[in-house]
């Protein structure tokens, strides 16, 4: 990654590098990541309609409204890591 490539396509490349585990838990991440930036997710929503915007489509949405994107990108990252090791989300985006 460098420092040209976009929020988007940072997250997209972490999420294509752990693509299984990534699509499994979509939604969960989703609300995972949406308690720690709900700024950008809620425009997100705005921009989408869409009530539970992916954390791939705020990368790319509401990426103005994430003042860390470099925490926005190794959070993404550590929640697959941790996911990988075998840890679940529940459907409030808590680990169980």
């Amino acid at each position: 990654m460098t420092d040209a490539e976009s929020l988007f396509d940072k997250a997209l490349a972490i999420a294509n590098r752990n693509n299984g585990i990534y699509n499994q838990w979509e939604s969960q991440i989703a609300v995972y990541m949406a308690r720690r930036y709900p700024e950008a997710y809620a425009i997100t929503q705005q921009e989408t309609g869409n009530d539970f915007p992916t954390a791939i489509e705020v990368a790319d949405m509401g990426a103005e409204k994430i003042a860390d994107q470099v925490a926005f990108i190794n959070d993404l990252g550590q929640v697959l890591r941790t996911l990988a090791k075998g840890c679940e989300l529940n459907g409030r985006g808590e680990w169980v």
